[in-house]
């Protein structure tokens, strides 16, 4: 990590109207100084993240940092209650970036590290307006801006987004979508009418998740556990590590997180903040005390995250990871005030098969106001119709 890539908190500041004041937290110390303000504005931002709150960027900074030059954008308001003090109303962390793809223009990209899997910002939902149009104004004016701004997994539904579209029609801001795609989603309306994953399978699969639980209940005590807040979190965290180490993907191209060092201290590291702050949600299937399949899930405002799952090769014939997923619907219903669930699949998974909504996913590009910046999105496109017409191998995928 550049330790100079911000400065102190109350440094770089800009009076954006409104009361607004934008500011970069220095690092890790920075980011520790802010850290009960940013806790808080998770807990009342418009559309919840916790990829981007405290327990999983400050983990993702001590394993993923390392020379990269990072913005962490902090957005402030006077405190409505405490008039001397201010409260933080906005948080984005921005990786720095000299080109998109092979194009050289200033930008400022929503750190994208391989586990973070929505790059939608922490806005305080009493003035989104305000807080997007102060972070854009920053970008544009400070010696610390850019050019253009990447969002690469922006939710493209819900009040943030909303919002989002009518800033930049105001502001005659330019955006140009890279990719968009959906995702699956399940919808929780009400605790009393959630709806068994079960029923939405054809007879003969139900009759087939009965027929496997029953027979692996043949071969030995079959138990669902969920890890309760004063559970054993590290003994929790290293089963899971190892049973992924164990499964297809350490024979598949060395992609599970044991084998990476940084990838496993930043899953410990993860995992520990988020139970420490109640957001964490471990199942397991345990058979005869063992545990043979495990996912981890993170809990928000009204929802939770899937991060992932995993499960014991040795009994893949009892498909132990979708009789696991079947017990983690159902504990939705145990979950007080759990609204949805999201996937955070992009690819096809069996996710597909049984649950019915969707959640819309965009890679979008913003410019800032900077001219450049506005010549480039009105560049992108033409060249990627280019390259499709035309199979330009030069120009790269745009």
């Amino acid at each position: 990590m550049n330790e100079n890539a911000g400065s102190d908190k109350r440094s770089d500041c800009a009076d954006e109207g409104g009361g607004l004041r934008v500011a970069l937290a220095d690092g890790r110390r920075g980011l520790e100084e802010v850290r009960e303000q940013w806790a808080a504005l998770a807990t009342s931002a418009i559309e919840p993240n916790v990829f981007l709150e405290p327990f999983a960027v400050l983990p993702a900074l001590d394993n993923f940092g390392k020379d990269k030059d990072l913005a962490f954008v902090c957005v402030f308001r006077p405190d409505p209650n405490r008039p001397a003090q201010e409260q933080m109303v906005g948080f984005v962390p921005f990786e720095r970036r000299r080109s998109f793809r092979w194009w050289p223009v200033s930008i400022l990209c929503v750190w994208n590290h391989s586990y973070l899997l929505l790059s939608t910002p922490l806005i305080h939902k009493e003035v989104t307006r305000e807080v997007w149009a102060a972070i854009f104004e920053w970008a544009r004016k400070s010696p610390l801006g850019a050019a253009l701004i990447e969002f690469p997994y922006l939710r493209s539904e819900g009040h943030a987004y909303h919002v989002l579209v009518d800033v930049l029609r105001d502001g005659a801001l330019l955006s140009n979508t890279v990719d968009h795609y959906t995702r699956p989603l399940l919808l929780v309306p009400d605790r009393a009418t959630v709806r068994n994953l079960l029923d939405n399978l054809s007879g003969g699969a139900r009759r087939e998740v009965r027929r496997r639980l029953r027979r692996l209940s043949e071969v030995g005590k079959v138990e669902f556990q969920v890890l309760q807040p004063g559970g054993d979190i590290e003994r929790w965290v290293n089963d899971f590590l190892e049973m992924e180490a164990r499964g297809w993907k350490s024979g598949s191209g060395g992609n599970a997180m044991l084998l990476h060092e940084e990838d496993a201290d930043y899953f410990r590291g993860l995992c520990r903040g988020a139970h420490a702050a109640g957001r964490l949600h471990m199942l397991a299937l345990f058979l005869d005390g063992r545990p043979i399949a495990m996912k981890c899930n993170f809990l928000c405002n009204n929802g939770s995250f899937n991060l992932k799952i995993a499960y014991d090769e040795e009994f893949s014939k009892y498909s132990p990871g979708f009789l696991l997923e079947v017990e983690n619907v159902e504990s939705l219903k145990r979950l007080q005030g759990i609204e949805w669930m999201d996937s955070c699949s992009a690819q096809k998974t069996f996710f597909d098969d049984f649950w019915a909504d969707r959640r819309g996913v965009e890679h979008v590009l913003i410019e800032t106001g900077n001219r450049w910046g506005k010549l480039c999105l009105g560049i992108f496109p033409l060249l990627r119709s280019l390259k499709r017409i035309m199979g330009l191998s030069s120009v790269t995928s745009l």
